[in-house]
């Protein structure tokens, strides 16, 4: 059945979309991480009450759209090397996507979409057995997504979106290659 679920409704969604349009668009949202684990080049970071937020600026063309976005995450370091540790863990990625939209005739409609960029991870503020230990910090990572989304139309030109995205992050000096994953609710207005 969980296998069957996603199928149905991907099959679905091409079926109730309304029609393509032109326009520019902002789109953002907040959403929570579904993972929280991250390996630096010495030891592997846990961390717990991981979100993330993303705004972005795009143009819709028919049934496809190109976006700029800023997506940030942030994350209470809880250990590191499996030792109770304390710090701030942040993740901040400059995205170009591009994005393929199924619509058809109704208010829903399916987003499919794929893009990359850049990424500065940091871990800031850790102290481990009450010792300050050194801040790591990487810049200029390539990263690379892959995005899937379902929105409704409230109305011509304001959407609700469901977006679940795949982030995965290229070797830095200080942090080993990371993906992350996770689900966000967003608003997108059209202009």
């Amino acid at each position: 059945m969980k296998k069957i679920l996603p199928l149905l409704l991907l099959s679905s969604c091409a079926l109730f979309a309304i029609k393509p349009y032109q326009a520019f668009y902002i789109d953002g949202g907040m959403g929570l991480e579904l993972k929280d684990k991250i390996d630096t080049k010495t030891s592997t970071l846990t961390y717990e009450n991981p979100y993330n937020w993303y705004i972005g600026i795009g143009y819709q063309y028919k049934n496809y759209r190109v976006e700029l976005e800023q997506i940030s995450s942030y994350g209470d370091l809880y250990s590191l090397s499996q030792v109770r540790a304390s710090g701030d863990l942040t993740k901040s990625t400059q995205m170009l996507n591009l994005y393929y939209s199924a619509y058809n005739h109704s208010k829903m409609v399916l987003n499919l979409g794929a893009g990359a960029g850049i990424s500065e991870t940091k871990l800031t503020n850790m102290v481990q057995n009450g010792v300050k230990v050194e801040d790591l910090k990487d810049t200029n990572s390539p990263s690379i997504n892959a995005i899937i989304s379902l929105g409704y139309f409230i109305s011509d030109r304001l959407s609700t979106t469901i977006k679940y995205r795949y982030l995965y992050t290229f070797d830095g000096d200080n942090f080993d290659a990371n993906s992350q994953t996770n689900v966000s609710l967003g608003l997108r207005i059209d202009f």
